[in-house]
């Protein structure tokens, strides 16, 4: 069990405490300390993060070199004994971080003039506060030329060392531009861009911008200085590559954003392969670390080396891949399902010819699990969450660090109605400053799933505050934080992103969808449809929009309409909200016939979502349907026993659950029944809590009005 501190102070004591403690012990990192702190490792690195703005192997790593300090000026032991002592298996590498820590080497220590311990909530680097005269002193000869030179040469190279040495190492990886003479290559030039990005990620030393906001200046007239200064970087990687064939011409530069200066002095050229791509990639990843100065362990350089598969073929089906599900990804509404199926294909493809492939593993895994289980057929759910496991541990026995199997294994184990399993493993996914923004939107979506809107919102806010470009957020995260406001009772904030979204994509459809939802939730019936119609003027066959319509016309108790979008739409038994709304709309347009086949019809397809316990039942949708199922067929009975199971487990209750108790048609037969009015005013009671919950998180981020 986690312990309780008394303030952030208390905390830092007992943390540094427990590393002294095992100080000695090389072997000792962040699982260790979390284990011992009685926290996941998730917890300890964003508690860690939030008051030191430092990730937890670093802040070890400075108790240790702080440590190491004073043994050194005590004299008590020499450079190698003080390594070994201090938990660094290497005396070289010790030297190296020292070094970088202090500005001095282990033998200068002697040399120095006293160093100030420097909090930890604001040490960068401890304050180099010897200068090059004064740790050489014993060292000039007393000749006035040699003095004179020396000054000099303190006064011109020492400032600009400093200078850098106090610069933090960090840099964007910009989209190269793609040359090729000829289409239908423009997937090898994204997956080498991405793989050099994710191998400097690996570095600990080095900050490295996300891609997704790095996307944002694809094809930007702004210098170097000014996306530098947007993103808060100190580098860019930049640059151009051409393919012809299967054959790559790269030509890169590393640029320091304050001075826009070329920090090679001539470009990095090579041509590339897929014989030689991983290859090429290890080798600029380590050559721009070694240009920034940056400190690389031992385990990082073999992770970078790493191949993440020996047959260049499957590697290449694998970029295919990836760019297939991104364009789905990006603009789902253009693109068909079957954009999606290709991805799959090809990710097939790629563990036929490799078997050992993780990562083509871990897409195939999340095609079934993220895609398949939420949308596919609901009888089939469990076989479809199981491959997606198969797959899944596949991907792990051959890479056991691989983040997007580790995440995924949580999501597979909360659509598998195990929502304690699922939050122990979220709780131990491995996170640092590199993948802080993916950690922050894979609990946003995880919040999500299980209903918790305080913690989704939460989780947005965080992964809005790491993003250094707050532009760059895929539209479907703009839209879902849409339907987390609106639930929590903040639809004027939702309607902000959802324009924000506008703007950012010029996708009108996109956002007249979201537009609707947020108005139908806050309870604006006729702007929702009016949004619909304008959706439906420029495409008058898409088939959501068409479902949509047909709701929106139960809302405003249209029901002609109502039908006449249910046969533009098809008129499907999808899951429990189609289930409850088609019989509806039959009854209320004289089809009793055909409302009694529908109403059975509905009653088995909403127990069996309870039984299976799929994602409506978790949320305990299913159940509400449930109650207006049994509503709309008069059995006032059965539809209270539901409502009060909705009442009792959907908690805290979200603005789209009181909506539909007050306005919702399939209801009016419970309405002036005394137990219905008492459960509406303990929704709303819980809702409001929730909102004022909400709303102390948003306006202690400035986004609304104290």
């Amino acid at each position: 069990m986690s312990k309780r501190y008394t303030s952030d102070s208390s905390f830092i004591n007992s943390l540094t405490e427990t590393i002294e403690q095992k100080l000695k012990d090389e072997h000792f990192g962040v699982s260790e300390l979390a284990k011992a702190m009685g926290m996941s490792r998730s917890n300890l690195y964003l508690k860690v993060h939030s008051i030191t703005h430092k990730s937890v192997s670093c802040f070890i790593r400075e108790i240790r070199l702080r440590k190491a300090l004073k043994y050194l000026k005590n004299g008590e032991l020499n450079v190698s004994e003080t390594a070994y002592e201090v938990g660094f298996s290497s005396p070289n590498y010790f030297i190296k971080c020292f070094h970088d820590y202090y500005g001095f080497s282990p033998g200068e220590t002697e040399l120095q003039e006293t160093i100030a311990p420097t909090p930890f909530a604001t040490l960068d680097k401890v304050p180099n506060t010897g200068t090059w005269a004064s740790r050489n002193r014993k060292r000039i000869v007393s000749t006035v030329g040699i003095l004179l030179l020396a000054i000099l040469g303190g006064l011109v190279v020492m400032p600009l060392l400093v200078q850098k040495q106090n610069i933090e190492k960090s840099i964007v990886v910009l989209p190269f531009i793609d040359d090729s003479p000829e289409a239908g290559y423009s997937y090898i030039v994204e997956g080498l861009m991405e793989e050099i990005l994710n191998k400097l990620c690996l570095i600990s030393d080095l900050r490295v911008v996300s891609r997704t906001s790095a996307e944002h200046y694809r094809n930007s007239p702004k210098s170097s200085r000014e996306i530098g200064k947007e993103l808060k970087v100190n580098y860019i990687l930049e640059g151009s590559a051409q393919t012809i064939k299967n054959t790559i011409r790269i030509r890169l530069q590393l640029i320091e954003t304050r001075t826009d200066r070329h920090l090679w002095s001539k470009p990095f050229e090579r041509e590339v392969t897929m014989n030689n791509i991983f290859q090429v990639q290890s080798e600029l990843a380590l050559l721009v670390a070694n240009e920034l100065d940056a400190v690389i362990t031992k385990d990082e350089k073999k992770q970078i080396r790493k191949i993440p598969t020996v047959n260049p073929t499957a590697y290449n089906l694998y970029l295919r891949g990836l760019d297939y599900k991104r364009l789905f990804e990006l603009q789902p509404l253009q693109q068909s399902w079957q954009e999606r199926l290709k991805a799959k294909q090809l990710f097939q493809q790629a563990v036929q010819l490799d078997s050992t492939f993780a990562d083509a593993w871990a897409q195939l895994g999340d095609f079934y699990i993220r895609n398949i289980a939420y949308w596919g057929n609901i009888y089939l759910k469990d076989q479809y969450l199981d491959s997606g496991l198969i797959m899944i541990n596949k991907a792990l026995k051959y890479d056991d660090k691989n983040w997007n199997a580790l995440a995924l294994e949580g999501r597979y184990y909360l659509l598998k109605g195990m929502p304690e399993k699922a939050n122990e493993l979220f709780q131990e996914l491995p996170i640092n400053e590199e993948n802080l923004s993916e950690y922050y939107e894979f609990a946003f979506s995880h919040f999500l799933s299980t209903g918790d809107n305080y913690n989704a919102l939460k989780s947005f806010l965080g992964y809005n505050e790491v993003m250094p470009d707050k532009m760059a957020m895929r539209p479907l995260i703009l839209v879902q934080v849409g339907w987390i406001l609106t639930y929590v009772g903040y639809p004027e904030v939702a309607r902000n992103y959802a324009r924000q979204m506008l703007h950012l994509y010029n996708d009108s459809i996109r956002y007249f969808k979201a537009m609707n939802e947020i108005e139908t939730m806050s309870g604006n019936f006729e702007p929702a449809m009016n949004y619909c119609l304008r959706i439906y003027e420029k495409d008058s066959t898409h088939t959501d929009n068409l479902y949509y319509m047909m709701i929106n016309s139960v809302w405003l108790r249209d029901y002609p309409a109502a039908y006449k979008y249910l046969l533009k739409y098809g008129g499907k038994y999808i899951n429990s909200e189609s289930a409850m709304i088609l019989p509806f709309v039959y009854e209320k347009n004289g089809m009793h016939k055909e409302a009694q086949e529908g109403y059975q019809k509905a009653l088995k397809i909403c127990q069996d979502e309870i039984k299976l316990n799929n994602f409506f039942a978790q949320i305990y949708f299913s159940h509400a349907a449930l109650a207006c199922v049994y509503s709309a067929m008069g059995n006032t009975e059965k539809a209270l026993e539901y409502l009060r199971q909705v009442r009792d487990h959907q908690k805290p209750c979200s603005r789209l659950f009181v909506v539909s108790m007050k306005y919702w048609p399939l209801l009016d037969n419970l309405r002036q029944e005394p137990e219905f009015r008492q459960i509406l005013a303990d929704m709303e009671a819980s809702y409001l809590q929730e909102h004022e919950r909400a709303g102390d998180l948003l306006r202690e981020k400035g986004i609304v009005q104290q």
